[in-house]
């Protein structure tokens, strides 16, 4: 394989807080997304085009000739 993952005794634990890593997470996008700053997901399972779409949603939000 080109890439080894080592686990440590703290990605264990994460593991195990999987569930209430997520539950903070779904709240904190709850609070934090709002109508003057909403979150934009952008489907990164390929880099390029999650770029390109970051790009672009950027140009399109801010007003220019």
């Amino acid at each position: 394989p080109l890439k080894r993952w080592k686990m440590t005794p703290i990605d264990e634990k994460a593991q195990a807080l999987w569930d209430e890593y997520t539950s903070y997470k779904k709240k904190m996008f709850e609070v934090t997304n709002t109508e003057i700053a909403p979150w934009t997901i952008i489907d990164a399972n390929k880099k390029s085009n999650a770029r390109l779409t970051a790009i672009t949603h950027i140009l399109e939000s801010i007003p220019y000739k």
